[in-house]
């Protein structure tokens, strides 16, 4: 399923650990997830905001929903030391970062109607803002990213 996630620029760094976190967690490389946001969009206030939007499956969702802190990836066993021939830091994944990151994330996906009263209970997507990370679940990137309240940066020319 789609999702689009917005991340201030100011937790870009934090929110590329966590990506590369869960992803490495659910088999994806490292590297398909460390160039996966650009700054495109703002905020009516002009602040930029890195997007991210891809198919997401059910155990990324899962796992960034999980209940307490991401845990390291078993593949994340970090740098030779050459000295001593153990593995240790710098790891590839920031955990604190990552975690720091998690905290901010609010995941949104569409309501669904209630089985009783067949009536869709108000669920509103979440805006964007300097202490949030929002991913939105289940709608194109285009229509997402104008629900979470973002904009295209116009180009100068």
């Amino acid at each position: 399923m789609r999702l689009t996630l917005a991340t201030p620029a100011a937790h870009l760094d934090d929110t590329r650990n966590l990506a590369v976190a869960l992803g490495w967690i659910n088999g994806y490389t490292p590297a398909e997830w460390e160039q996966s946001f650009s700054a495109q969009y703002q905020d009516a206030a002009g602040n930029i905001y890195h997007i991210s939007s891809f198919e997401a499956s059910t155990d990324w969702i899962a796992t960034a929903t999980q209940n307490g802190p991401v845990e390291r990836p078993t593949d994340d066993v970090g740098t030779l030391d050459e000295e001593t021939g153990e593995y240790g830091a710098p790891y590839v994944v920031n955990l604190a970062g990552a975690h720091r990151a998690q905290e901010l994330l609010i995941i949104w996906q569409p309501a669904q109607t209630d089985p009783e009263t067949g009536e869709l209970p108000d669920n509103p997507v979440p805006q964007v803002g300097a202490d949030k990370i929002v991913a939105i679940i289940g709608m194109k990137g285009p229509k997402a990213l104008n629900a979470m309240g973002l904009q295209s940066i116009p180009m100068e020319m």
